[in-house]
């Protein structure tokens, strides 16, 4: 799972997935894997744009993957973002203190 190569025009979303995938690197744990897929899957909707603290409660707080089925991909997502240093870590270089 190495990650992309940044693009010239390459957007915040885009950016925070390159940035978690090279936090994780070529050997991801299996709840690694599915958050990188999921964090894929919301693409654009990733919420990237406020704060560390809204990217987490964002999965809380409204359907960042959309789905019709039973069950909910943001409460799967919430909950291993929970077991995951890496996303924590990726947070803090994504959104650097002021």
């Amino acid at each position: 799972m190495n990650a992309p190569e940044p693009s010239e025009d390459e957007a915040d979303w885009q950016r925070f997935i390159r940035m978690y995938a090279e936090e994780i690197g070529p050997t991801p744990t299996a709840e690694q894997a599915m958050l990188l897929k999921y964090f894929k899957e919301a693409g654009e909707n990733l919420p990237v744009d406020d704060t560390p603290h809204w990217f987490h409660a964002a999965w809380r707080k409204f359907d960042v993957i959309y789905t019709r089925d039973l069950g909910s991909k943001d409460m799967v997502v919430w909950h291993l973002m929970h077991i995951d240093k890496a996303v924590d870590r990726t947070l803090e270089k994504f959104f650097p203190p002021a």
